[in-house]
Formats: C-alpha cells, structure tokens, sequence
C-alpha cells in the first residue's frame, strides 16, 4: 500500500493498491483497512487469455469494501470514505475528512501464492513436461524447497562397444541417469585394455530416425599389424596413382595414471570404479 496524499485537516488521506507479478489461479490478495480484512483468491476465470486479471481481482475487493462501507458495515464510522478501481486494476482508497482534524486511516495489502502450482512445458522436439509444485511440501523439506532436480528423457537408443576380448559396454537411452544412461555429447567406454570415446548428436540420429533406414558401423582392430591392415587408395581407373598405408605396431612402456579426466562425469558407479581402479594401477 502506497499512501499518496497524507491525511490532513480537511484534506482526505489517498492510499492506493497496486498489484505486481504474474497471477495465477489460487492465488489470494489481501488489503486490510481500519483492521477490517478482505480477501479475494484468483479464479480460472479471471486470469483466462483475453482477461484482466488485476483488474478482475481489483474490481472484487472494491465490490467488498464497498459492502462494508454501507449501513451496518463493517467499515461504517470508520476513516475510509470510498474506494475506486482504475483501469490497470490500482485500488484506491479515500478517507474520511474532519474540520479542524487529520483522520488517518490504516491501509496493509498483502498477496500468497496458490498452495499448489500447476506447469506444463512444451518442448520443440514434442517433448511436454508437466508437474504441479506443492507449497506445504516445499515448506516442510528439510532443505527448505531449496534444490535441483533433472528431468531425464528416455530414448529408445542403444550403443554397445565390445573388446577383441569380448567385454563389452553398454549405454542406453532408456536407462536412469547413473545406470549406463546414453548421453547427447562425448560418451566414454572404459576397458581395462583402453578407453573408447566418441560424441552422440541428437540432431544427426533425429535425421537418421526420418529415413527409416538402418545404418550400422562396425570397426575391427586387429591386435599386431600385418600386410591385411594395410590400406591402399587407389586414385585413378589405370591404378598407376594411388597412396599406401602400412600397419605399424605401437608400444608403450608406461602409461601412467591411466586417469584422464572424469570419465561421463562419472555419473556411473561403474565410471567411478574405472578411475579407482586406475589408480590403484599405477600404485603397483
């Protein structure tokens, strides 16, 4: 409550009632005068597309003040004289005036949210999210409301990757975060042999999805390097120009931690005892 023009002697006192924010349905509006409470809550109605809702909301708290003003009211006698409604939904509210004597009047507004809130998302990629938010449960959590969740999507998409050894690691886009959960972006499988890395694109398997056509790749590593790894390309119909690439055999004599950095961040217990393991590698 804002009061524009004080009372004086002779002179009404002036406190007007703005209304800020987004309303939604549940939501209640107080204003309390010369101790007398009114309270209206929001409907449907009011905040439906195409409506005022601080004017609707307005326009019921004048209609019971206004009531309390009249004979037998609650506000009869009292220091508040009339009440107005302006176009954009600010309450004013006029005193009463006295020769000779200021008369006060005692303005107080207040506004609370809907117990329960009810959202609804939709996303571009036809996902919709809906949920209601609960007050009372908020204010009874141990953190005060205060927190993070993920909303995870399930995607009927799964990578496998198997070793000359036969393990194999598997993520899936069904499964719950921490489970083997496949993930948009790099996705790493670790195998006491190495690790295997490479980026998942949402756009390129949606592209994919729309051809309605299958598509596999399936790469082999032969463990020591002979002439049947070698690549030959060919430039020309004549073969007289064409480019070479002989298998060699690679080796190491250490490798160190093993530990890179947080391996699908180490949203898997399986991640977490990959890097253990790691270390414990590099203690012997």
């Amino acid at each position: 409550a804002n009061t524009t023009t004080p009372a004086k002697s002779g002179t009404p006192q002036v406190t007007q009632v703005t209304m800020g924010g987004t309303i939604e349905a549940g939501d209640s509006f107080t204003i309390t005068v010369e101790d007398q409470t009114f309270t209206y809550t929001a409907t449907a109605g009011d905040v439906a597309t195409g409506q005022t809702a601080r004017a609707n909301i307005a326009n019921q708290l004048k209609a019971s003040i206004n009531n309390a003003l009249g004979a037998n009211g609650r506000l009869s006698g009292k220091d508040v004289q009339t009440v107005t409604v302006s176009t954009t939904g600010t309450i004013t509210l006029s005193g009463a005036t006295t020769s000779n004597a200021a008369r006060e009047m005692t303005v107080k507004a207040s506004a609370e949210n809907a117990l329960t809130k009810r959202i609804s998302e939709s996303f571009a990629s036809g996902t919709i999210v809906s949920f209601t938010v609960d007050r009372n449960l908020l204010e009874q959590a141990a953190n005060n409301g205060n927190g993070i969740s993920t909303i995870e999507k399930k995607v009927d998409i799964q990578i496998q990757v198997s070793n000359l050894s036969g393990a194999t690691v598997t993520r899936d886009g069904m499964s719950k975060r921490g489970e083997g959960k496949l993930a948009e972006g790099e996705n790493s499988f670790a195998f006491d042999t190495g690790t295997v890395r490479f980026n998942v694109d949402q756009k390129s398997i949606k592209q994919a999805a729309a051809v309605n056509s299958a598509a596999n790749l399936v790469s082999v590593q032969v463990t020591d390097a002979n002439t049947s790894n070698d690549l030959t390309v060919q430039l020309n119909e004549r073969n007289t120009n064409a480019i070479t690439v002989k298998a060699q055999n690679l080796t190491t004599s250490g490798q160190g931690l093993r530990l890179d950095y947080a391996q699908n961040d180490w949203t898997d217990r399986a991640d977490i005892d990959k890097a253990v393991a790691s270390i414990d590698y590099a203690k012997q």
